[in-house]
């Protein structure tokens, strides 16, 4: 009698489970760089005493960075808010919530399993991977098209041949002198000594004055990845934040110097995309420490 009670309760809590269908997906699984996204989940046959603890804030995911073949636990996605309802439909109750999110580096991320639990069940669900991308922007100098002429007939040229020729090294001998002299004259800034200047010029522009923070945040971000181009020899301009740190651990840089690159860093893209505001302490301070950084990490010079 015993065996046949615990059957049925058995079958009873199994076809309860069964009857319980869950969906995940991302209303679009592909995007660009601060762009957001949603995590939909819907629960079918929604138990009375079901509970669902939402995450907020950043969530430590899976990442797969450039065709990397193993997930790796160091991805961050920025949940924004939470959302969640339950209604009725033909006769079935169903629960629906709704991550919105977004993300700052570009890569595969693997969200974590998500986990749905009641009194007397426990189920999960793996949601798809969400690919992370941007878009690279050359920007190149214009160059101005000047027609030329071509001149058939040969014999104006032959018969002044003796004269143009003469005039022409003279021409090409005053300009490498001049060149010279002015390299003598004025010697070569250092990087340093460029880079300060550069500060300098972003300073005395006050762009938070004109409310034009983001303005200033990102020439503020291209002297720094500049600086830090030049002074190892890499090509930052075009890198994301992750790949620029990681690029700069393969270096000889204390770690406490890379960690305040990269908060500038961060900070530079969360107010040029809209994320975040400064006031004027937060970029003075922000001046100060990039000043710090082309102070560290220059090398000694020596004043003759």
């Amino acid at each position: 009698m015993k065996i046949r009670i615990l059957i049925a309760l058995f079958l009873v809590i199994f076809s309860g489970v069964k009857a319980q269908e869950i969906k995940v997906f991302w209303t679009n699984d592909s995007i660009q760089i601060g762009e957001q996204t949603n995590l939909v989940m819907l629960l079918k046959s929604v138990p009375s005493n079901f509970k669902f603890d939402p995450t907020s804030g950043e969530i430590s995911c899976g990442i797969k960075h450039k065709g990397e073949q193993l997930w790796k636990n160091e991805g961050v996605l920025e949940i924004l808010s939470f959302k969640d309802t339950t209604y009725v439909l033909k006769g079935q109750t169903i629960w629906k919530g709704t991550y919105t999110l977004t993300a700052w580096d570009s890569a595969s991320y693997q969200f974590p399993m998500i986990h749905f639990s009641s009194t007397d069940s426990s189920l999960q669900k793996q949601a798809a991977p969400l690919f992370v991308g941007f878009i690279k922007r050359k920007f190149d100098d214009s160059i101005d098209e000047v027609k030329v002429v071509a001149v058939d007939d040969s014999t104006w040229f032959n018969s002044v041949w003796w004269f143009i020729i003469p005039l022409l090294v003279v021409i090409v001998g005053l300009y490498f002198w001049n060149k010279q002299k002015r390299l003598q004259a004025k010697p070569k800034l250092s990087l340093k000594m460029r880079t300060n200047q550069a500060i300098a010029a972003l300073k005395a522009k006050g762009y938070w004055k004109q409310d034009k923070t983001a303005k200033h945040y990102i020439e503020f971000s291209t002297i720094l990845r500049r600086f830090l181009s030049e002074r190892y020899g890499l090509y930052l301009m075009e890198r994301t934040t992750y790949e620029t740190v990681l690029l700069l651990k393969t270096q000889n840089i204390e770690p406490e110097i890379i960690s305040v690159i990269q908060d500038l860093l961060n900070e530079s893209d969360l107010i040029k995309f809209g994320k975040m505001n400064a006031d004027e302490f937060t970029i003075i301070s922000s001046m100060n420490r990039l000043e710090e950084v082309v102070i560290a990490l220059s090398p000694l010079e020596v004043i003759e």
